[in-house]
Parts: C-alpha cells; structure tokens; sequence
C-alpha cells in the first residue's frame, strides 16, 4: 500500500514543471518593450532623471 501511494505524489513535480516554465517565458517580452525599466524582485523601478 506504500509504494503505490508514493507513485502520485511522484508524478505530480514533472507535471508541475511545464506550467512553471510559462510564467519565466512572459518575462523577457515584459522587459523588451520597457528596457528603461528595472524589475527587481517582480518589482518596476523606474529611473528618476529628475531627481538626479
């Protein structure tokens, strides 16, 4: 009853993997069309030329 158990929980990493893998191929494009915005952490930090 225990190796059958462990057989799902096994199968569930790989099938997460392919979703993960959407949200990272997302980001790049993000960054193409605002390559004056710095994303740190998810975060958009814009450059302040005013207060230079």
């Amino acid at each position: 009853m225990d190796p059958p158990d462990k057989d799902p929980p096994d199968k569930d990493p790989p099938d997460k993997d392919p979703p993960d893998k959407d949200p990272p191929d997302k980001d790049p494009p993000d960054k193409d069309p605002d390559p004056d915005t710095l994303k740190l952490s998810g975060y958009p930090i814009r450059l302040r030329p005013s207060f230079s």
